[in-house]
C-alpha cells in the first residue's frame, strides 16, 4: 500500500500529507511540522483520509490487529 503523498486530516493538526513510511510508522507534514505515528494504529482515532480505497485497506488491517489481540488475550488466559 503506497501511502506517500496520501492527504490526511488530523483531530488537532488538521490537514496534512503523509511523507515517508516504513514498516509501522508513517510520518505527515502538517503546516506546523512534522509529526510520526503509529501506521495504522494513528487511524483508529487521529487520522483519517478521504481515499475511499486506502481507508477500507487501514480498516480491515485495524480489525486485524485487534482479532489478533484478542486471540493473544485469550490465549495468555488459558495458561
Amino acid at each position: 500500500m503506497d501511502l506517500i503523498n496520501l492527504m490526511v486530516k488530523h483531530k488537532v493538526f488538521g490537514e496534512g500529507i503523509i511523507t515517508y513510511h516504513e514498516n509501522s510508522y508513517i510520518t505527515v507534514k502538517f503546516q506546523q511540522g512534522e509529526k510520526k505515528f503509529i501506521f495504522p494504529n494513528a487511524f483508529d482515532e487521529y487520522l483519517t483520509t478521504e481515499n475511499n480505497t486506502i481507508a477500507e485497506d487501514i480498516k480491515e488491517k485495524l480489525e486485524n490487529i485487534k482479532i489478533a489481540e484478542k486471540e493473544e488475550k485469550e490465549r495468555l488466559a488459558e495458561l
